[in-house]
């Protein structure tokens, strides 16, 4: 993969993150670089990046544009304000919108270790939130919302928020995206993620069609990439069997105990 598609680790400092909080760590460095970071379960439809080298804001999220911070989603998905201020810290102030962490813009160099210090435990075995996750969601997620709020509240940084995303349960994504127009390069400026809705067989997903076209592009690119394609697929159901085999061997004992 390194070679097919230029691509190479990133050289991490700690690495016990787990889910969600490693990406924390993409923050850190002693100078400032902007930075796109993805989810694995995303897309760039066309030309994400033109769109996005427009703004000089350090960090530029995405998500859901929503004044009330009351608003169930807001809640559900990204943080709650009014248990955050009755909890935790009753200065913070809702900024008027709330970001998903699966794709975002951000600039290394503005934050350290110690400005998660009340909110992530980075203990030898492991990294921990030292929050509810009913107060900030989803690990990273609603503890980044948080952070880069407060830090842009007091001056520090800089925000934009942009509808640079689209999340694969939308309408628009079911019925007006064409793969020919993602195929010629142009496309449209935005990033599809399959945030929460993915299945065990991808041909089972909203718009499997995108899916399949990136597959292709991306087997097309590695030495054999056809056979290697149908082996990882091979693999993926014997994964899969194996998962769903073990899950009803493990109620049946249960039952007959």
């Amino acid at each position: 993969m390194e070679d097919a598609v230029n691509a190479s680790c990133f050289p991490c400092e700690y690495s016990a993150g787990g889910w969600g909080l490693t990406k924390i760590e993409s923050l850190f460095s002693d100078t400032k670089e902007k930075v796109l970071l993805l989810d694995s379960d995303t897309v760039l439809l066309g030309p994400v990046l033109e769109r996005l080298e427009q703004y000089d804001e350090d960090f530029i999220v995405t998500g859901l544009q929503e004044e009330n911070a009351q608003n169930s989603y807001v809640i559900r998905d990204y943080i709650n304000t009014e248990s955050i201020q009755e909890n935790f810290d009753p200065n913070y102030r809702y900024p008027g919108f709330a970001f998903n962490t699966g794709q975002i813009v951000i600039t290394r160099g503005i934050f350290t270790r110690d400005d998660f210090s009340d909110l992530i435990d980075f203990s030898d075995t492991g990294a921990h939130t030292k929050i509810s996750d009913s107060m900030m969601r989803h690990a990273d997620q609603g503890i980044l919302n948080y952070a880069i709020s407060k830090k842009s509240a007091a001056g520090k940084t800089s925000v934009r928020y942009d509808d640079f995303w689209l999340w694969s349960g939308r309408p628009e994504v079911k019925n007006d995206l064409s793969v020919k127009a993602i195929a010629s390069g142009r496309g449209y400026p935005k990033i599809l993620h399959w945030a929460g809705t993915k299945k065990h067989l991808l041909k089972n997903m909203d718009r499997f069609d995108i899916l399949d076209f990136f597959e292709n592009f991306y087997y097309g690119r590695l030495s054999s990439g056809l056979c290697k394609k149908h082996l990882h697929h091979a693999l993926r159901l014997y994964f899969i069997a194996a998962h769903s085999f073990r899950r009803r061997f493990n109620e049946f004992t249960r039952k007959a105990a």
